[in-house]
């Protein structure tokens, strides 16, 4: 999708996984990049590291309509987790992160504050919500080829 507005004003977020030898992990975070930014990654040798970054958009929070931004990775265990999101969006009326989704695993979400509710398919779900990262991670099984809409509310 086409991305609006001058680079110095996108953000995004950075999702690393870094292995070392015998695919021991040494590092998973996040962290928000503006614009044209940079992430560094310092490898030895036989190690790897992967990136994902998503667009960054904003929510409004149920209770005083406070901006939330918020950004979806994917599935936590695929190398391509961002493959996972068939579509990523904002609820009509702007109070609500939507993704549909398609796969089984963990999905991960970058958040600025933690959901306060969080919907798969159409049951209510738990999430495990980490305040440092700001990260969320949601539970889904959506092997049909459709996929299954996972709705965040701030």
């Amino acid at each position: 999708s086409k991305v609006d507005g001058p680079a110095s004003e996108r953000r995004f977020v950075a999702w690393t996984t870094h292995w070392g030898q015998a695919g021991a992990l040494i590092y998973s975070g996040a962290e928000e990049v503006r614009g044209s930014g940079q992430i560094a990654v310092r490898l030895e040798s036989k190690e790897a590291s992967i990136t994902t970054f998503a667009r960054l958009r904003t929510v409004k929070r149920r209770a005083d309509r406070a901006q939330v931004v918020w950004g979806a990775l994917g599935l936590e265990e695929l190398l391509n987790g961002g493959g996972s999101l068939l579509h990523v969006a904002e609820s009509p009326n702007g109070d609500a992160a939507v993704m549909r989704v398609r796969g089984a695993g963990t999905l991960l979400i970058y958040a600025t504050e933690r959901p306060s509710r969080i919907e798969v398919g159409s049951e209510e779900a738990a999430c495990s919500w980490d305040d440092d990262s700001k990260l969320a991670r949601v539970a889904v099984s959506a092997l049909e080829e459709a996929g299954c809409d996972v709705v965040l509310r701030f």
